[in-house]
Formats: C-alpha cells, sequence, structure tokens
C-alpha cells in the first residue's frame, strides 16, 4: 500500500481487510478493518505507508502443515490445527505469533494443497517444510507462507505425542537409517490438543478430555451462581 488510491482499490475489491507490515513475524502490524478511515488511521500511526499489505481477509481458522523431506521423497508430515493464539487479548489483530492450543488433525485437502504449495516452489524438496494455511469464507485452505529450514515452535507437541521429527531430520542428516511410521502422512491420531502459554509448563491431551473439563467448569459455576441467588 503505497497511496490513498491503493488502500481506496484495496478495500473496494475485498470489503473486509487483514493489513500488516510486509516484514517481520508475530503478526507484526496486523490490523483488520472495512473502514477506510480506520485503515487510514492506522497506516498513519504506523509509518505503514509503503511498507505495509493489505489482503482479503479469510477467517480466524489456521492450520499447518509440517513434513521432512529427503532428495525430493516425502518422510513424514503432520497436520495440527490452531484453536487459539495466546495473548490474543494484548494484540489488536488478535494474531500474536504464539499458539496457545492446537490440536491435530486428518483432512486431505489440507495435504493437497500443502504438497502443492511446496512443489509449486521446489520440485525437489529437501529438508524442513512447514505451509502455513489459512482457511476462507468457503473452508478452503489458503497457503498464506512456507518457512524452510526450520521446525515451527510447537514441534515438541508432535515429538511428545510420538513423532520425533527433529531426530528422523537428524538422523537423515547423518545417513542414518531412520524409522518412520508407515502412514506417512499424518501418522498421530486427530484429536490430541497441546496447550502452552507463558511459564508453565505445556501440557498434552486430547481435545475430549478438555471438552469434560469445560462441561465440569460450567456446572460448577452454575452451582455457585444457583448458592449466590439464593
Amino acid at each position: 500500500i503505497e497511496t490513498e488510491a491503493d488502500l481506496r482499490d484495496t478495500l473496494e475489491a475485498f470489503g473486509d481487510v487483514w493489513l500488516r507490515a510486509d516484514s517481520g513475524a508475530a503478526g507484526r502490524g496486523s490490523f483488520r478493518t472495512s473502514s477506510y478511515e480506520h485503515a487510514k488511521l492506522w497506516l498513519d500511526t504506523n509509518a505503514g505507508w509503503g511498507n505495509f499489505t493489505a489482503a482479503q481477509y479469510l477467517s480466524p481458522d489456521t492450520v499447518t502443515w509440517q513434513s521432512v523431506w529427503n532428495d525430493g521423497e516425502l518422510v513424514v508430515a503432520q497436520s495440527r490445527r490452531r484453536l487459539q493464539w495466546e495473548f490474543a487479548d494484548r494484540a489488536p489483530s488478535g494474531v500474536t505469533g504464539i499458539t496457545g492450543a492446537g490440536l491435530t488433525v486428518r483432512d486431505a485437502e489440507v495435504d493437497e494443497i500443502a504438497m502443492q504449495a511446496i512443489l509449486a516452489i521446489d520440485s525437489h524438496p529437501h529438508g524442513i517444510f512447514a505451509v502455513d494455511m489459512t482457511r476462507d469464507a468457503a473452508g478452503v485452505p489458503n497457503p498464506t507462507e512456507i518457512n524452510i529450514g526450520r521446525f515451527f515452535t510447537t514441534t515438541l507437541f508432535f515429538t511428545m505425542a510420538g513423532l520425533n521429527m527433529p531426530h528422523i531430520l537428524t538422523r537423515l542428516a547423518f545417513g542414518e537409517d531412520v524409522s518412520v511410521p508407515e502412514r506417512r502422512v499424518n501418522p498421530l491420531p486427530p484429536g490430541l490438543l497441546w496447550l502452552r502459554g507463558m511459564d508453565r509448563e505445556p501440557v498434552l491431551t486430547h481435545i475430549s478430555e478438555a471438552d469434560l473439563a469445560q462441561a465440569e467448569l460450567e456446572a460448577r459455576l452454575a452451582r455457585l451462581h444457583a448458592r449466590t441467588v439464593a
């Protein structure tokens, strides 16, 4: 976005737009709006003219597909859906770059789109490729970035669940034999839940256990409310 005309054209084309800095991580400078006045003020106060991009807002539903490749061959891949951003209430857009809760998933469409994205930039992948995707209004996963050469921050999630991708990569790097799951894509069962935050150890559980805890909490609060009213 270089000029006010660029901003007006973008809002006219997309309606609901996602503004963010064109460099930096953790959702740097991200802001969602459909108002020209709000968008202009955001760019003005963040020195955004010429330094920000504007794109169509998709949805808060994001998924990441992390994979290890060896000399053009897919070794193993696993998907996880992000359920929430940690400290989301500290950022205007709700995006902080810190995954607070992740869930293992199996989705053939996610697998296919992630592989197409990787092969579109490298016909002979070798190493780590992690594809971030955001679903649009129709539910289709849209690739937003590909991280190459590093694992994402919740890799310990997969390791604790039984898929140690850093270990697999290290053995491959030294030319050693590698033990990989028979199921190469999404070997971990769906529904595994990883909860993490600041100044506390992460927790690995299952989404059903979290649902049960939520139901118990709601029942406890209802009892307390009934006592208070009485």
